[in-house]
């Protein structure tokens, strides 16, 4: 939730933030508000079962029977911790005084939950509250100590969170295979071919992820992912399309540094075929519309012959000039 949604000024500690929702905000479309922090929670999930123990008339001959009964929902408990000031002015039933109000008034609330996990799991728990408890700390904070019944189970709905960090992108502007992009070098960058994927990813949306090389930024062959019911993006089956790899032979030589000359007798490469790359980048990390030029040498004499220039173009290097 962006920093200026947040109405209740709730302080920096550790814990797990809280959310609250009326049933007249649910109603009305409305965004939760911040009430504060928890310093403790239980009840969250779980309950206990009615159950009754029938003694047997001797331990010999018959087992101990238990009959178990109907279920009851764990009562939640917590203590939230928050600032019940904001710029020198009390808050008139904002964040945890929308708790106070539930309790006065006998209102159903909702309480939404951030756990702070790798997943950022998100628990929306509809209750009524029946205990309610401010005490005072130090420095204009407070504790609400809260009692309540859930009416249900909580849900989870944990919303997709799209990854971040420092070499992570995203973004709806197409890539081309092959091309350098220098700006994305360690980068793993995620293309969404529907822009809008980006704000609400939708059911059977697909995205397609790059990881550049570190070295020159060429862009990659993608991974592709689906959207499904789970709300996460998951691996597409496709073919995979293999990365080019340089020709392997024994009469076969890749070289970026000596070009052989037209004309000039090599003793020590007769019959072999020499593929000089003028940028060295090229031979490890191939980019479209790179160039290698292509010698071969005679088998008797070992004159090296003109050179016959490739470009690279869909993964894979092909005579210049040719349709490939």
């Amino acid at each position: 939730m962006p920093k200026e949604k947040i109405i209740s000024n709730a302080p920096d500690v550790q814990g797990l933030r809280v959310l609250v929702l009326s049933r007249a905000m649910e109603a009305a479309g409305s965004t939760p508000i911040q009430a504060g922090f928890l310093t403790s929670i239980s009840g969250l999930k779980g309950g206990s079962r009615e159950s009754q123990k029938l003694s047997p008339i001797n331990d010999r001959d018959y087992e101990e029977l238990n009959a178990v009964g109907k279920k009851t929902s764990a009562t939640v408990n917590m203590s939230l911790l928050y600032k019940f000031a904001k710029d020198g002015k009390t808050q008139d039933f904002e964040g945890v005084n929308y708790l106070e109000k539930a309790f006065e008034e006998n209102e159903e609330v909702f309480i939404i939950v951030e756990v702070n996990d790798e997943r950022k799991t998100t628990l929306k728990i509809k209750m009524k509250i029946t205990g309610f408890e401010v005490t005072s700390e130090a420095n204009n904070k407070f504790s609400a100590n809260i009692t309540a019944e859930k009416i249900g189970e909580a849900k989870d709905i944990t919303p997709f969170r799209f990854e971040d960090g420092e070499n992570i992108e995203h973004t709806s502007d197409a890539l081309v295979v092959g091309n350098v992009y220098s700006d994305k070098k360690s980068k793993i960058v995620y293309h969404y071919p529907k822009a809008s994927t980006l704000k609400t990813p939708q059911i059977n949306d697909e995205r397609f992820i790059y990881i550049f090389d570190s070295v020159r930024g060429v862009c990659p062959h993608a991974k592709k992912q689906v959207f499904d019911k789970s709300k996460e993006f998951i691996d597409s089956e496709q073919e995979q399309e293999n990365k080019w790899e340089k020709e392997n032979d024994e009469n076969i030589i890749h070289e970026t540094e000596n070009e052989p000359t037209q004309g000039q007798s090599y003793e020590e490469l007769k019959g072999k075929t020499i593929y000089f790359y003028p940028n060295p980048l090229t031979l490890a990390y191939p980019a479209n519309k790179d160039i290698r030029k292509k010698y071969t040498c005679d088998e008797s004499s070992g004159v090296a012959s003109s050179a016959t220039e490739e470009e690279f173009n869909n993964n894979n290097f092909a005579q210049k000039g040719r349709k490939r």
